[in-house]
């Protein structure tokens, strides 16, 4: 099994403040639920913060968490996949570049700064930088500010068919093979560049139709320039399929419904207060996604097996084999991550507590601090989340569960063999065991089989991630949600009037440029 150079998601360091709590922006939870103890100063744009700024950390000894993280490693065999295409892994990552970009602190030191160079709203401007008119991401565009579309690179020709010509499906590249982008992280693994690379041409398919569009139709704006107005769709149907498509999947749906009729219970804001980065949300709860990762992927006719150390090679900042863009083979098959049809489909694992046996081989890394690189517990991701959950003081999973009213994890739910572990278990760790134990989309209520649960998040879990998307959606004076909270996609879509990532794809069609290898139709594969 190939080492991979997966790159750390940038967790977050120290904040200091808490979170305002006392009125939500609808007004529309009942009295006792807006009434509470965290009624803490408001944070800046762009800063970390905390949920339960009252809860002490869980302070396991540092030793404890390395020995736990080691204990995560998924053997060969083991694997457990889920009913989830593989594409939503990495969505899940192109999503977290949009919201955090932090410069962190040693996995040493005890605090850092917390400032992020993102702010944490669903905008893209991952995407779309800071607009075609700024000298900063002016490169990433061609044509006039008023009219801009993104620049899409071309892969470079092998000497065998079908990869013996360019295809316009890599990122725009310099000289250096550096991708000229808004987020540089989205050119780390190559699944993810090319989602970045599907939502660039997103965008200027959506150019290419605006003179097909009536203004009533997208609800366009007096005076919107056409790349204002492809901007904001984008952007709209984006933030339809990160609530509906993305989160209503991994989460209890009793709990999105609950969020959808009468607000957050947790993630609530005054009305003057920007939306910020909650700790337990990017340092615990959307660490899901580690669990989900497979350690090698159907990829496309020429790529069966592609290992995750070929997703980090054939990339800008995994040196594309020395070619100076994409080579034309290593084009993705998109039916093989969503489903799509006319592939074998990829599935994501289920959520547990074991991470594949790549992911505990990071070294070298960039982002982590010299002092702390030649230490081989933090080669492993797992220890490094639970080291990253210790220095930001995150509560016990039990404490954050008894704080919300959830069902709380026995020891001997918890499972692991030491007891501290078992009763002050850290957040991140507590929600993947929580779904595994309840993940079943809260169907079910009660502990599950040890095949039954994983599908989804646990109560926790579920309450922690849609609470926070649905609150920067809804606290985000741009968002579809605030602007026309009654609009609905108007792209086509095999469900008219909503809109999926598979949706996207097909409205792109860019599916497999490379074509079919002859292999037999499968989505179940």
């Amino acid at each position: 099994m190939a080492k991979s150079a997966k790159k750390n998601l940038n967790p977050p360091t120290p904040s200091t403040h808490g979170h305002g709590d006392s009125k939500p922006l609808t007004d529309i939870l009942p009295a006792e639920a807006r009434t509470t103890k965290r009624d803490i100063e408001s944070h800046p744009r762009g800063r970390f913060g905390r949920l339960f700024p009252d809860l002490p950390p869980s302070d396991l000894p540092r030793e404890t968490l390395i020995a736990l993280g080691q204990s995560m490693v998924e053997h060969e065999g083991q694997e457990d996949d889920s009913e989830v295409p593989a594409g939503y892994t990495y969505f899940g990552q192109f999503v977290d570049h949009d919201l955090s970009f932090d410069s962190q602190g040693p996995l040493s030191a005890p605090t850092g700064p917390n400032e992020q160079q993102r702010s944490p709203e669903l905008e893209l401007d991952s995407l779309y930088g800071k607009g075609p008119r700024n000298p900063e991401s002016r490169d990433m565009y061609v044509g006039p500010p008023t009219e801009a579309r993104f620049k899409i690179g071309n892969t470079s020709p092998l000497p065998f068919a079908p990869a013996d010509r360019a295809f316009p499906n890599d990122l725009p590249r310099d000289a250096n093979r550096k991708a000229i982008i808004g987020d540089p992280r989205n050119d780390e693994n190559l699944i993810v560049a090319q989602t970045h690379l599907l939502f660039l041409k997103f965008h200027n398919k959506i150019l290419d139709i605006l003179p097909t569009i009536r203004p009533e139709q997208d609800l366009a704006r007096p005076n919107e320039s056409p790349f204002g107005r492809a901007r904001r769709l984008v952007t709209w149907h984006y933030q339809w399929i990160v609530w509906h498509d993305f989160v209503k999947r991994f989460a209890w749906a009793g709990v999105t419904r609950s969020i959808e009729q009468v607000g957050p219970m947790f993630y609530r804001l005054r009305s003057d207060e920007r939306p910020y980065m909650p700790f337990e949300f990017s340092v615990a709860a959307y660490r899901m996604g580690h669990s989900m990762i497979r350690d090698d992927y159907r990829y496309n006719r020429f790529f069966p097996d592609a290992t995750l150390e070929q997703l980090f090679q054939f990339t800008g900042t995994g040196g594309l084999a020395g070619l100076p863009t994409l080579p034309s083979n290593w084009i993705i098959n998109w039916s093989h991550f969503y489903k799509l049809g006319g592939g074998k489909l990829n599935k994501a694992h289920k959520f547990d507590t074991k991470l594949e046996y790549p992911l505990f081989h990071l070294h070298p890394t960039p982002g982590i601090p010299g002092e702390d690189v030649p230490n081989p517990a933090l080669h492993a991701l797992a220890v490094r989340n639970l080291l990253r959950s210790k220095q930001v003081g995150l509560p016990s999973g039990q404490r954050v569960a008894q704080e919300m009213g959830a069902v709380i994890l026995q020891p001997n739910q918890v499972g692991t063999p030491n007891a501290q572990v078992n009763a002050n278990t850290p957040l991140w760790y507590y929600i993947l065991r929580e779904a595994e134990v309840y993940g079943n989309g809260g169907v079910d209520f009660g502990p599950l089989p040890p095949d039954k649960g994983g599908f989804t998040l646990g109560p926790v879990g579920s309450r922690i991630v849609a609470e926070v998307f649905w609150g920067l959606l809804h606290n985000d004076s741009s968002s579809y949600l605030r602007q026309q909270p009654m609009w609905r996609p108007i792209f086509p879509a095999e469900t008219p009037g909503t809109f999926t990532m598979a949706d996207l794809v097909r409205f792109v069609n860019d599916i497999n440029p490379l074509g079919d290898n002859s292999e037999p139709d499968d989505d179940n594969d």
